[in-house]
């Protein structure tokens, strides 16, 4: 039985503890009871050996059968070995599945740090235009204020005059700077827009990577299944 495929016990040896539950001194018929069990199930063992003057314990874990149960065991080691195979790399598949959820997870964080830093960068910019519509409304009020005076001030005007041609260049370099300010927001668009389509092609892929992760697992799991169930089969056919 077991202990004769353990190799390890010895027939001097005595049971002392079942699944580490001391049941020295108990009868016969408890151990018994607590020994068998569904075959295939496993139990561990605790024995003492007395060599000479010298006590040793140990345990030994051991598979519940009867003969003919090992004897279907080792008939079916072909398929179980091939189901042991097919169990680790179903397990292997829901690792790698778990590490790229993971990974999609820190990509999706990344990309929302990402929005984050464009709203705020947008929002500096809305700060900075508002700042130039503040100068706009500034330099309308002068223009205003230069003409009211220029039509008090007929005498004056040649210095109005000046007046008027050092806001015409105001008004340039401000237009040279609302063309650049346009030039830089239109750019920065084209550059996120292109951000946003590198980005939702690389979780396009990383879903269809992980569908076919899934399909790999589910027909692992289904070939596992029918291994099973074969065993099951000829094991039925033994019986």
């Amino acid at each position: 039985g077991s202990a004769d495929r353990s190799g390890v016990i010895r027939v001097s040896d005595v049971v002392v503890r079942v699944d580490h539950d001391n049941v020295e001194g108990q009868p016969l018929s408890t151990l018994r009871s607590r020994i068998l069990g569904r075959q295939g199930s496993y139990v561990t063992l605790g024995f003492r050996r007395k060599e000479g003057v010298e006590t040793t314990y140990y345990d030994v874990p051991l598979m519940r059968g009867s003969p003919e149960y090992f004897d279907s065991l080792k008939a079916n080691q072909p398929l179980q070995d091939e189901l042991e195979r097919y169990k680790r790399q179903n397990h292997q598949l829901e690792q790698q599945r778990l590490a790229d959820a993971q990974e999609l997870q820190r990509f999706r964080a990344h990309m929302e740090s990402q929005r984050m830093e464009f709203d705020r960068k947008f929002l500096s910019m809305d700060d900075a235009l508002a700042r130039k519509d503040e100068e706009i409304s500034r330099l309308q009020m002068e223009n205003k204020r230069l003409s009211d005076h220029k039509r008090e001030a007929e005498m004056t005007k040649g210095d109005l005059n000046k007046i008027k041609e050092s806001y015409m260049d105001d008004s340039r370099r401000h237009e040279e700077k609302e063309m650049q300010r346009m030039r830089y927001v239109e750019e920065l668009k084209q550059k996120m827009d292109e951000d946003r389509q590198r980005l939702e092609a690389q979780m396009r892929k990383m879903e269809v990577d992980l569908r076919n992760e899934k399909r790999a697992r589910e027909e692992s799991e289904a070939r596992e299944i029918r291994l099973s169930e074969e065993a099951k089969r000829r094991e039925d056919e033994q019986r």
